[in-house]
This record gives C-alpha cells, sequence and structure tokens, in this order.
C-alpha cells in the first residue's frame, strides 16, 4: 500500500512539472544544492526552500493522524487517491463524467473527519472538468494538480 502511495505521489509531482507550475528552482539557486551537499546543518540557505513548497499542504496534512498502512483509513484515502488520478488522465483526454466524479467521491466512509476539507476541495476542482474537452480542461488541470497533491501529502501521512 505504501508503495502504491509513492507511485500516486510521483504521478502527482509530475502533473504539476507538466501543468506549467512555477518551481521552487530558478538559475540563481542552482549552486544552492551543492552547498547543501556539505552536510552542514547550520547552513541557513538549508531550509530556506523547504518552506514555500512545504506550507499550503502541510499546514492542512499536519492536522491528521495517521493510522497506519493496513487501516480502513488508508484504504479509504488510497481509493480516492487513485480515482482522483484516474479523473486527472480523464481530463488529459477530455472524457471526465459526472459518473467518474460519483464513483470518485461517492462513498467518503473511513476518511477521516481532518481529511474531509482536502476530499472535498479535489472533488470540487474534479467538477470543474465534467463535460470538458481536453483543450477546455487545461485551464483547470494546474488547480488540479494542486488539490491532487495536497490529497497524495494526506494519504501518505494517513498510510504511515
Amino acid at each position: 500500500m505504501r508503495s502504491l502511495v509513492a507511485i500516486l505521489a510521483v504521478m502527482a509531482g509530475l502533473t504539476a512539472c507538466s501543468s506549467g507550475t512555477p518551481t521552487a528552482s530558478s538559475p540563481a539557486e542552482s549552486p544552492t544544492p551543492s552547498v547543501q551537499d556539505s552536510a552542514s546543518p547550520t547552513n541557513p540557505t538549508t531550509s530556506a526552500p523547504a518552506e514555500p513548497s512545504a506550507s499550503p499542504s502541510s499546514a492542512l496534512t499536519s492536522k491528521i493522524k495517521q493510522f497506519g498502512p493496513g487501516s480502513p483509513q488508508c484504504a479509504a484515502i488510497s481509493r480516492i487517491l487513485m480515482q482522483s488520478s484516474r479523473i486527472g488522465m480523464l481530463a488529459n483526454q477530455g472524457q471526465v463524467s459526472a459518473a467518474d466524479i460519483n464513483q470518485a467521491f461517492g462513498d467518503t466512509k473511513g476518511v477521516p473527519p481532518a481529511a474531509m476539507p482536502i476530499v472535498q476541495d479535489i472533488k470540487a476542482v474534479s467538477e470543474k472538468l465534467v463535460g470538458k474537452d481536453a483543450q477546455q480542461a487545461t485551464a483547470f488541470l494546474g488547480e488540479f494538480s494542486t488539490a491532487l497533491g495536497t490529497l497524495t501529502a494526506a494519504a501518505e501521512r494517513i498510510c504511515s
């Protein structure tokens, strides 16, 4: 189950890269990784890049309890994560239907209450994709990618 979550996390990351979402890396920051490789724990540049990338999803996921990989909560959030990833793939083809939304989010039994705002967020973004062709869906893929990344972070936390 943990490897499934890791695979979906990679998929979410790839989706974010392909959506044109700005990244924390820039030409001015390229020397920083080599400085970080020196293993200097007191280097102030080591903590600076982590803050912007961790703030939105970590603020939401930090309130979520860890349940473990064999828990019903992990199974519930993993199912929603897989179905959400499927919606992302369908959106790239312009084939998201209301039935897909119902299949993904119709049963939230077992999802921890602290994770429900994250599930509701990706559901709301997913609903925007219904009936859109591939070209029209691209307008929402950045927003979808962000929501999927947050859902992935929540699943990782719940399943750990």
